[in-house]
């Protein structure tokens, strides 16, 4: 008799390996057991924030901590907390290595119960502070790097968030904490799914490092182009003391009606002060506007409430609404300098202004203001250009951040449920072959070129593509072109197929095949073309750490040049090259007419030349390119 799983109002039946438990269907060798079997309570401390500081030898974890500086772990090889002094401080339990700190308060239910794991504490000494509930195992059942995830699994989550009280302010008391039910996966199991997610967060630090990097870089360039202080190549003459008011014009926003705003995306979007740094509460209008309040992607708006912050509406056609304005060029300069330029003297205006509750701005505050600007708008243009530059790549690192939070959050709601399963290892046994050797987790293994290849092939999926534009193998062949060709100088195997570059093996032999197998990318259907496409999968992170251990960073960010490039543009760039390399090779002289006759002696190619994209402009342009790239 099959056994059946209730789910909702459904039946569904039970796959094999699996069981029904009090907290839904886990792996049938994964126990539950409740939080009381498993832990115990220890003391925690009462300081207040006042209480603590930079001073005393006992670090003390305050729950506002929990909730604002810290994940699922405190590490303390890399952070100090605030300090205690006193006798009073040495009546609480010591902190240890694999105990949970749980904050006892929060305002909403996503920080409700939120708890960190503690790592690294050796021989320093901490105490669990103010609103905190510490836990300790009775018996060693979790393993270290495991406990941190704990309550993040949905079903427990389920179970905190129904055990909840409070109005303002929610918690889940000690007695009802203590019958809490939780999911015991096998211990190897447990370091796989801890070892798995560790990769992923070891990635989003390395990237939090380099935004802040890049934002402290930029922040520095501000300061010297913004000032006068550099100036770049090509540009002199002393800058100009102006009143902004000739040459702009500070619109003020429109009063219009409450009674037509709507959150049913009924109308046009009404830009509030608030929509100028989120989009936590976005309102329509319904009513008569004229087009002199219309907001289009570019334009230059500034806070006229509490921040003057100025910010660079991208979020498409919208309607100015009070207490927030523009800036209208009047004169022959450039829009986008002065979004920057106007940064410090607008927060120097903020917080010069006195005010008891909200501080404001007015235009006649903007079009008074006299200050240096550079004697020429190409020089403004191109101060401009140089900051846009690296906003637009911090921007794009924090849309990597922010996919590889996707991915965690992805690979939590699979590992942590048992839906997907790491069995032992979280790395996948692969028969090696002597090609390659590397150093890898301190210790010295080999890797094959199928393997290499299936790493490459994910790092570029995961670079790519998104659920909603899965990479082509079409892209993902020219991408690994360029990637071989620029880091060891040649691309091995890629062969003179009709959409060539081609590397047949990587489909074929292994490569993609083994990135699938191991769950670093997934095959989908492009809905567009029909034909074969890769997004990421549960292991991504595992592939990603290899590939940072054979590749360097650099590769990394050069490769990102070609993103927007347009799949002709990456066949002829390719196609060009590869040409470079063979007539070098031969001796022959590089030009348009050298390019052509060998494109069209190879029967698979010569059909390039009946398309528009192989014009003589195009095939010089790429020359030019390749030349560039490659120093030919």
């Amino acid at each position: 008799m099959p056994l059946w799983a209730l789910t909702g109002k459904s039946m569904e039946k039970l796959k094999q390996g699996y069981k029904q438990t009090d907290i839904g269907v886990i792996p049938e060798y994964w126990e539950v057991k409740s939080v009381n079997e498993i832990f115990k309570f220890l003391s925690t401390a009462t300081f207040s924030r006042a209480e603590l500081s930079d001073e005393g030898e006992i670090q003390c974890l305050h729950y506002g901590d929990i909730h604002t500086k810290f994940n699922e772990f405190v590490d303390f090889n890399s952070v100090t907390l605030s300090k205690v002094t006193g006798k009073r401080s040495l009546n609480y339990a010591l902190l240890q290595d694999g105990d949970i700190i749980m904050a006892d308060a929060s305002e909403d239910h996503v920080g409700l119960c939120k708890s960190v794991e503690i790592k690294n504490i050796t021989n320093k000494r901490a105490i669990s502070g103010l609103h905190t509930i510490l836990l300790r195992e009775k018996n060693s059942i979790y393993e270290n790097g495991f406990r941190g995830y704990l309550f993040l699994v949905p079903e427990v989550k389920k179970q905190l968030n129904s055990l909840a009280t409070g109005m303002k302010v929610f918690g889940v008391s000690k007695k009802n904490l203590t019958q809490v039910l939780l999911p015991v996966p096998t211990q190897s199991e447990q370091t796989a799914i801890a070892t798995a997610l560790s990769n992923v967060d070891i990635l989003i630090s390395a990237l939090d490092k380099k935004i802040t990097k890049k934002q402290q870089i930029k922040q520095g360039a501000m300061q010297q182009l913004l000032t006068g202080k550099k100036r770049l190549t090509g540009f002199s003459g002393e800058w100009v003391e102006t009143r902004l008011g000739s040459g702009l014009k500070f619109q003020t926003g429109n009063p219009f009606s409450s009674l037509f705003f709507n959150k049913d995306n009924f109308g046009v979007r009404l830009i509030k002060n608030r929509d100028l740094k989120s989009d936590d509460q976005v309102v329509f209008y319904s009513g008569q506007y004229t087009d002199d309040f219309i907001v289009n992607n570019g334009d230059v708006l500034i806070g006229m409430d509490g921040d003057f912050l100025p910010c660079i509406w991208r979020k498409g056609m919208a309607l100015l609404n009070q207490r927030v304005g523009r800036i209208m060029i009047t004169s022959d300069w450039n829009a986008v300098f002065l979004y920057y330029y106007l940064y410090n003297p607008l927060k120097e205006k903020q917080e010069g202004t006195g005010a008891t509750t909200v501080k404001h701005l007015s235009h006649k505050d903007i079009e008074n203001m006299e200050l240096p600007l550079p004697p020429t708008v190409v020089e403004q243009t191109a101060i401009a250009q140089i900051l846009t530059d690296m906003d637009n790549e911090i921007s794009q690192l924090e849309a990597d951040r922010n996919k590889y939070e996707q991915i965690k959050a992805g690979m939590m709601q699979q590992l942590l449920t048992g839906k997907i399963r790491l069995t032992g290892s979280v790395q996948t046994t692969i028969i090696p072959e002597q090609t390659k050797t590397v150093e890898l987790n301190s210790k010295k293994q080999t890797h094959t070129d199928q393997i290499n290849e299936a790493v490459v092939i994910s790092f570029l999926v995961n670079k790519f593509s998104s659920v909603q534009y899965p990479l082509s193998r079409f892209r993902y062949t020219k991408y690994t072109y360029l990637l071989h060709r620029q880091y060891e100088h040649v691309a091995c195997g890629f062969k003179k197929h009709a959409a060539g570059p081609y590397k047949p093996e990587n489909r074929y032999k292994g490569p993609e095949n083994i990135a699938i197998k191991n769950k670093y990318i997934s095959k989908v259907e492009n809905s567009k073309s029909g034909k074969d496409a890769f997004i990421t999968n549960v292991n991504i992170a595992q592939a990603l750490n290899y590939f940072n251990e054979w590749y360097s960073s650099e590769i990394q960010e050069w490769i990102e040049q070609f993103r927007f490039y347009k799949n002709d543009d990456l066949e002829v760039l390719t196609t060009v090259d590869e040409s470079i390399c063979d007539l070098n090779c031969k001796g022959t002289d590089i030009s348009v007419t050298t390019i052509k006759n060998y494109i069209a002696s190879i029967p698979q190619w010569k059909h390039k030349l009946t398309k528009s994209c192989f014009s003589d402009l195009n095939i010089e342009r790429m020359i030019r390119k390749s030349n560039e790239l490659f120093s030919q």
